[in-house]
């Protein structure tokens, strides 16, 4: 990468198909690709700015936000996978689930996308492992949903609600790759990305990154 010398201070910026980052002058590291890293790059580059997780996941996703999460005409696998089990995604107000049958095809579903998922992370193909984590990370939510604490039955989130599990996990994902490399960095986000229903980074001291 990038000689340390030669970077500012606080840098998060996209060099080819990594990221580039230094905090507070120390030692410069290479993180891979991944949406986290993507969101957090435009939290960084718009300081003070709150968001909806709709909002961030369409800014980097360059999509227009008038768009839904999956093309209504054909579906994603997992809203395939859903219609499967007898179960569906509304982008309304939901729909109950689940039974027994429902619950054990869930499991063998992320069953399944685990192994793809690490099959994804031997050959390096990093936008495949992105993708079958938030897989991942919709099914499971969806599933202890479903499940509940008293075992009744739950309903399903709207898109804006699984937007914002996915976009949420996946900054976290991120966060938690960035503490191996740098701790006090890992520790600066935490403690300044807001994340929930709104988003945004808001550091008590300002910082001006360099994120071009």
């Amino acid at each position: 990468m990038e000689e340390s010398a030669q970077l500012p201070d606080y840098v998060f910026r996209r060099h080819g198909q990594v990221w580039h980052v230094r905090y507070r002058g120390g030692h410069g590291f290479i993180l891979l690709p991944s949406k986290g890293a993507a969101y957090i790059h435009t939290l960084l580059s718009n300081s003070g700015t709150t968001f909806t997780a709709l909002e961030l996941y369409h800014l980097v996703a360059k999509e227009p936000a008038q768009y839904a999460l999956a093309d209504s005409s054909g579906g994603s696998d997992t809203e395939d996978f859903l219609r499967s089990i007898g179960s569906r995604i509304s982008a309304g107000a939901g729909v109950e689930v689940l039974d027994n049958k429902a619950i054990t095809a869930y499991k063998r579903k992320l069953s399944d996308l685990y192994e793809l998922k690490e099959t994804a992370e031997e050959s390096g193909d990093w936008d495949s492992v992105e993708r079958h984590q938030e897989e991942i990370d919709a099914l499971e939510q969806q599933l202890q949903q479903g499940l509940g604490l008293s075992g009744r039955k739950r309903r399903m989130g709207d898109d804006s609600e699984r937007c914002r599990v996915a976009v949420c996990n996946a900054i976290t994902r991120a966060v938690k790759e960035i503490e191996k490399w740098h701790k006090a960095l890992g520790s600066h986000l935490r403690n300044s990305l807001k994340l929930g229903t709104s988003l945004s980074y808001t550091p008590e001291t300002p910082i001006d990154w360099t994120t071009e």
